[in-house]
């Protein structure tokens, strides 16, 4: 957690992770925020029974030790706008500090289905909702870093895999086996960051040169 405090201030984690033993040491030593996945797709996009409901607790369990979180989403063709416009609302009920949208990617149930990439005009209606207080919308543009190559991010499963992101499948190791710092060092290590643009997973060329590098990684740290 120290590690994590020093290089990561905030935690994103899914409502399985929101135990109470978990909150009570969020609540002791937090890092500034927290983020929990929710959807009004969460049924069809996790493929667990009852996610978007044990979501809900787990921002009601964070509310009530007072630690700051916030809601993260993603935007689809299905629900430009209304369907986001209902989460948004929702997040101000609930107290959370702010709503996250992030684009979609073409991983997951989604993976290479890049036609559910958004296009031009989607985007533009997406972000008339973003604004600076509280709904935070994802803007990249073709002079965007993905926040992969900017090395401020990643992702540590139930299990203990460790990716570049929780959109990228791609494992560099296991926390049971490697420390995370180890883990982080080697991957940014010789990691190409001079891509722009889109999410490096909703392109093909550039998700298959991340998946070598993070493969390289996986085999020096064996």
């Amino acid at each position: 957690m120290g590690f994590l405090n020093r290089h990561f201030p905030h935690l994103n984690a899914t409502a399985s992770m929101l135990y109470r033993s978990l909150r009570m040491y969020a609540w002791n030593r937090s890092p500034r925020a927290w983020g929990v996945l929710l959807s009004h797709l969460c049924r069809r996009a996790i493929g667990r029974p009852g996610a978007y409901e044990k979501s809900l607790e787990g921002i009601k369990n964070l509310r009530q030790f007072n630690v700051p979180c916030e809601i993260l989403t993603y935007a689809s063709k299905r629900n430009v706008t209304s369907g986001l416009e209902r989460i948004i609302a929702l997040g101000r009920q609930l107290g959370v500090q702010s709503v996250y949208v992030f684009f979609p990617v073409a991983v997951g149930r989604w993976d290479g289905e890049f036609d559910k990439v958004l296009n031009e005009e989607e985007k533009a209606r997406l972000r008339e909702l973003h604004d600076l207080t509280f709904a935070h919308v994802e803007i990249p543009t073709s002079r965007t870093m993905c926040c992969v190559l900017q090395r401020s991010v990643l992702y540590v499963s139930p299990i203990g895999e460790v990716t570049p992101c929780p959109f990228i499948p791609y494992a560099m190791g296991n926390i049971r086996r490697h420390t995370l710092s180890e883990l982080w060092q080697s991957y940014c290590a010789g990691l190409d960051t001079s891509r722009r643009g889109e999410c490096v997973m909703n392109e093909p060329q550039a998700r298959q040169a991340l998946k070598r590098h993070v493969d390289s990684v996986a085999r020096s740290l064996r």
